[in-house]
């Protein structure tokens, strides 16, 4: 009961003091909806740009009149700053408290300066933590009650939008505000995010239009947000939601939460519809999604993460689903999302990212590429209570589990082109009964070509020739070898972080005893020689060995300015011209090296926990066979 109540109940009251609390009710809703919105205050001043010099006249730069417009307002206690039609250059500007930035017209149109000097350097959050990078074209910050209203567009210009050293330009870009509402206009990127909410409570995004390379919407450990009536189209996910990377991440403890995206209409034509992740240290949940189609090029909706970001994600909702292209979902707890910057992971078992609650409901498939990829999750903290209800259409494969409990599966009625509809291992729950045990194990290596792989090689020297790549390497009888004395190597295409991987090995008969190669493990940032990883040595006479090259070692000696882990054993090796086998263990922070059957070495506390598999060239002749990777 609320405190009104429990007052009329205390004792029976005069006709006088009755009509006080009734006129004291009627005004109230008035009261709290002008405190919580910047669009319902009566009689708003409206500036006009026109007013405070703008010409928009799209080569005349009209930043300070929009300022002037933009400070005036809010100084005056907020209203409207108005956009007449025209083109306006503008670089960054800044929304004040109570500042509604409103179109006129459909050819009121927004155009980003060209000039990086035109965005000051500032404290932005990109990839998960704060760092040095441009402020957006239009920005706020620790600003309440703000809107920019439609019809018009705003335009991004490629030239200030690099992503990274420092950070390129994002369009709009609110930092801790309070009431924000973005609706009815255009946002064409300039190769960057779109749009960037962080950490703003009380959002509404309502019938905009996005179009780009880049990310649509990144919510970035916001709360109570409204996404609905948008039509995005973008080459990276079209919208993300996140909450920051590793122990900085963490540490600050803002989730996303409390979300609804609904009456949407969502294309990425290189990625996801909508992501999950990959920062998600300090967790997101409470997400509502309805009513919405997707076209996608991997999946409709990706939640993504990977071992030491830490986080939960929980309490996702989906109903009424329409999949036009791609596959429908994807969970991925391990290994996802990019590695462009350092981790700073989250140590040992808290650094393992959960995901539970995740109930989809009324999905059709239109020729999908897979109803479920769920393999890419650790038996340390499986999926809780995964739950898909009447799933309908067509689909190229079906749905693949790996540990997940409380699974509830109901009306499954999805034509599957290849394999069976239903893969699982170590799953528990209901409607399970036709599920067929999942094979795992993938091999790396096709028998024919790099397929699967990226080759790097050295610079050449000044002057020297280049090598021919395809020189490099041959196959035969499904043996790949390397015959250069340039040095290099090859990568996965993709990064691993909880597996358990088989590779064999020989040196030719009669090579040098200082023959030199290695595997490389966790492989990550730019391609160099040589790049961040762990090196399980082959050098003759050396495998098992376990060197860091430019990432720590925990308790490891320092030797050659290298933390170097020496063999537990005497050396297991064979021969020159005989096989010798690899069978190494990653989980988490921990690495296990086997040579030949005998336990060589064990590494933990390792900072990074995935990346690349690779392969080194180091000027001696080398073959392996027989690469394959069963994923934990």
């Amino acid at each position: 009961m609320s405190p009104i109540g429990s007052i009329l109940r205390l004792r029976p009251l005069h006709l006088p003091t009755i009509l006080s609390i009734l006129l004291i009710l009627s005004v109230l809703p008035g009261f709290i909806c002008s405190a919580h919105s910047a669009t319902t205050t009566t009689a708003a001043a409206t500036f006009s740009v026109r007013d405070f010099g703008a010409l928009g006249d799209g080569t005349t730069k009209d930043t300070a009149a929009f300022q002037r417009a933009l400070d005036t307002c809010a100084v005056s206690g907020g209203g409207e700053v108005l956009v007449p039609s025209g083109r306006y250059l503008i670089g960054s500007i800044q929304l004040g408290t109570r500042t509604t930035l409103r179109f006129a017209a459909a050819d009121s149109v927004l155009i980003g300066s060209p000039d990086v000097e035109d965005y000051p350097m500032v404290d932005v959050r990109w990839e998960g933590r704060w760092q040095p990078g441009r402020r957006a074209l239009i920005s706020a910050n620790n600003a309440d009650h703000i809107a920019i209203v439609g019809p018009g567009r705003i335009e991004g210009n490629p030239a200030v939008a690099k992503p990274q050293n420092p950070r390129g330009v994002v369009i709009l870009e609110p930092i801790n505000c309070h009431d924000v509402r973005w609706e009815g206009f255009t946002v064409t990127q300039g190769g960057n995010w779109a749009t960037h909410p962080t950490f703003c409570t009380d959002v509404v995004i309502k019938n905009l239009t996005i179009r780009g390379d880049r990310d649509g919407i990144d919510i970035d450990s916001c709360k109570n947000v409204l996404i609905e009536g948008c039509d995005i189209d973008t080459g990276d996910d079209a919208i993300s939601l996140k909450s920051g990377r590793g122990l900085n991440g963490a540490r600050i403890a803002k989730p996303a939460e409390d979300i609804v995206i609904r009456n949407c209409k969502l294309r990425c034509r290189h990625f996801a519809s909508i992501g999950i992740g990959s920062e998600t240290s300090a967790g997101v949940r409470n997400v509502r999604i309805e009513n919405c189609s997707f076209d996608s090029k991997t999946h409709a909706i990706y939640i993504k993460t990977r071992i030491g970001r830490a986080g939960t994600t929980e309490n996702i909702t989906a109903e009424n689903l329409e999949i036009l292209n791609g596959g429908f979902l994807r969970i991925n707890l391990t290994v996802g999302g990019n590695t462009n910057t350092a981790d700073d992971p989250v140590p040992g078992l808290l650094g393992f990212p959960s995901a539970k609650n995740l109930s989809f409901t009324n999905v059709r498939l239109h020729n999908a590429t897979t109803i479920i990829d769920g393999t890419q999750v650790t038996p340390e903290k499986p999926v809780e209570n995964l739950s898909l209800a009447n799933i309908t259409g067509t689909a190229a494969k079906g749905m693949s589990l790996v540990h997940m409990t409380g699974v509830t599966l109901k009306d499954i009625a999805v034509t599957v082109a290849n394999g069976p509809v239903l893969t699982t291992r170590n799953v528990t729950g209901t409607g399970l009964e036709n599920a067929v045990p999942l094979i795992t194990r993938t091999s790396l290596f096709n028998g024919r070509d790099l397929t699967g792989w990226k080759l790097f090689l050295a610079p050449p020297a000044d002057g020297a020739t280049a090598t021919d790549p395809k020189s490099t390497w041959s196959v035969t009888d499904n043996t790949l070898r390397f015959d250069t004395k340039t040095f290099g190597y090859i990568k996965t295409d993709r990064a691993y972080g909880h597996y358990r991987l088989h590779i064999e090995w020989r040196w030719p008969a009669g090579s040098s005893e200082n023959a030199n190669s290695g595997l490389l493990l966790h492989t990550h940032g730019p391609d160099k020689i040589w790049p961040l990883c762990y090196e399980a040595q082959l050098k003759t006479g050396n495998a098992g060995q376990f060197i860091g090259l430019g990432l720590d070692i925990p308790d490891a000696p320092l030797t050659n300015n290298r933390k170097r882990l020496p063999r537990l054993a005497d050396s297991s090796e064979k021969p020159h011209g005989e096989w010798n086998s690899y069978d190494i263990t990653c989980r988490g922070d921990t690495i296990e090296v086997f040579v030949n059957g005998i336990r060589q070495n064990t590494a933990t506390k390792l900072p990074a926990v995935a990346g690349a598999i690779a392969l080194q060239m180091e000027g001696h002749p080398i073959e392996f066979q027989n690469l394959w990777l069963e994923e934990l």
